[in-house]
Order: structure tokens, then C-alpha cells, then sequence
């Protein structure tokens, strides 16, 4: 998968969130310990540190979430960590580590746009160029420090 289809991934999320009445606050934050794909408020105030995995459909990794080890959590833990320490504002208000599993279909051609969803039941998130992009899970407190 190109870093590309990632980042679309991690727009058509952001605009599913804005959709849901959540607040964008950061989107790809670095530093020189690491990124963060997302950081986001809730409607109910809490800070969700949200990584994002986009794979196609018959990924080998469970929609990406064997790819969120455990030293990858610690890694986005510490971030997170330094983030909060940029911003301490945000570090009174609960926060959170999230996951959201995006997939993606290609349709290349006329054909592929009447192709069904890779998996029944997916919630559809948009379309950029030729792909489509739909939600296979969001995990909300998917780990914890």
C-alpha cells in the first residue's frame, strides 16, 4: 500500500469524525519521537489519539490491526505524552487511544464501480479518485498506558 492511500484513509476518517460532531485537532502531529495519524475531541470533550490503518479488503493482518503491536502502542503512548506536554490544555481533559480499520476497494474502471462492498455491512466513508473507502471497525479505548 503507498503512504498516499494511508493519508487518504486518514482524510476520509477525519471527515466521518466531523461528521459525528467531533473536533479535528491535530492530523499527522510530529515530533521527533514519532506521529500520530489523528487527534481528535468527542462531542463529550474527551481527547481520542486515534491510528488509523487503511488496507484493502483481503489484507493478511486483520484490517490492520496486527500491525498495532505492542511496541507501537508504547510509541503512540509516548507521543501522545509529548503532545499533551506541547498542549496542556488538553492534558485536563480525559483522553483516550482509539483504532479505526479503514478499507479500500479500487475501481479502475466502470465496471468496478458497481462492484459490491468488500465486506457486508461496512459503513461507506467517500470516495477519492479511484478508490472507495469504508469503515470496518472503530475500536474506542482499543489500549491504554
Amino acid at each position: 500500500m503507498s503512504q498516499k492511500i494511508g493519508q487518504i484513509g486518514e482524510q476520509v476518517l477525519s471527515q466521518w469524525l466531523i461528521a459525528q460532531a467531533w473536533q479535528i485537532l491535530a492530523q499527522n502531529w510530529h515530533c521527533s519521537w514519532g506521529e500520530l495519524d489523528l487527534i481528535a475531541q468527542t462531542p463529550a470533550g474527551v481527547v481520542a489519539f486515534i491510528e488509523v490503518k487503511t488496507r484493502q479488503s483481503q489484507s493478511l493482518d486483520q484490517g490492520g490491526l496486527m500491525a498495532i503491536t505492542p511496541a507501537k502502542q508504547r510509541k503512540i503512548i509516548h507521543t501522545a505524552q509529548l503532545f499533551l506536554e506541547q498542549y496542556p490544555d488538553y492534558a485536563a481533559l480525559p483522553c483516550r487511544f482509539d483504532v479505526a480499520l479503514v478499507q479500500y476497494q479500487s475501481i479502475t474502471n466502470a465496471q468496478n464501480f458497481y462492484l459490491p462492498l468488500p465486506t457486508p455491512g461496512l459503513e461507506f466513508l467517500g470516495q477519492r479518485g479511484p478508490y472507495r473507502f469504508f469503515l470496518l471497525d472503530y475500536l474506542t479505548d482499543a489500549f491504554t498506558p
